[in-house]
């Protein structure tokens, strides 16, 4: 989460609830790892209409230079360092 916050810019809060109405309709799944949750998208195999949906996205998604900068950005950030600032 602390990712989300650092890389776009909005408050923990808001990505918080963003991720419960996304793992609510399926959409991410997450992983707790100590303090730490780690959430991925969804399969798909709730539904095949979905999984085709995001596929799209991922693929409108390329033609954003914005996009492809924040996900350049993503492997630099570091969650020890991230977690002294909270």
């Amino acid at each position: 989460m602390c990712e989300f916050q650092t890389i776009i810019e909005i408050s923990q809060p808001t990505v918080s609830k963003h991720l419960r109405i996304l793992d609510s309709a399926g959409r991410v799944s997450f992983k707790k790892d100590g303090l730490w949750l780690n959430y991925s998208i969804a399969d798909g195999n709730q539904s095949p209409y979905a999984d085709v949906l995001i596929g799209n996205i991922k693929h409108w998604l390329e033609d954003y230079s914005e996009v492809a900068e924040l996900i350049e950005k993503l492997p630099l950030i570091d969650r020890g360092e991230l977690s002294k600032k909270w």
